[in-house]
């Protein structure tokens, strides 16, 4: 299931992936299978992976084989149901899982933190809009093309390249 919000200026669209728990890393199920491997596809493409875990249940929920899937990712780990007493040890969670938010999605306490959580994470709490920004490398590499332009053809060329997103 997929949904676009918007966090101040920032346009997110949030997908929600079927459970990479340990019974789905081999599933018998062809269904299971079929979200397993869309699940991992959305993580592979993702800008930033919001982990959430359920801070009322142990460690077990969470498989650490999926964490290789996570490397040079963008993470938040989410722990939610934090109006429940806590089964879930942080201090078992590898380094690249470490940066957690405590939430409460039933009673909204967290949320905000959360919210500011991403922004930082994005890069756009303190985000100038009279800043020149850089999302991608092909975007820096053709910016600092048009510094060394020769003329109003090629710079409209490079602009026309910046806009549309060819690669």
């Amino acid at each position: 299931m997929t949904a676009q919000c918007r966090i101040d200026s920032l346009f997110l669209e949030l997908v929600d992936t079927a459970g990479l728990g340990e019974e789905l890393l081999n599933p018998e199920d062809t269904i299971e299978k079929a979200a397993q491997k869309k699940s991992l596809e959305v993580l592979e493409q993702a800008d930033l992976v919001l982990l959430v875990l359920d801070n009322n249940q142990k460690n077990e929920q969470f498989d650490e084989r999926i964490v290789e899937k996570m490397v040079g990712r963008k993470i938040i780990t989410v722990l939610n149901k934090c109006d429940l007493p806590a089964k879930f040890d942080t201090d078992k969670l590898p380094e690249i899982l470490s940066d957690t938010i405590r939430i409460s999605a039933r009673e909204g306490t967290g949320i905000e933190n959360l919210l500011e959580k991403i922004r930082r994470t994005t890069g756009v709490a303190d985000f100038d809009l009279k800043t020149v920004v850089c999302f991608t490398d092909r975007q820096e590499n053709l910016l600092k093309q048009l510094t060394n332009i020769k003329s109003k053809q090629q710079a409209a060329s490079i602009i026309t390249e910046l806009l549309n997103g060819q690669v």
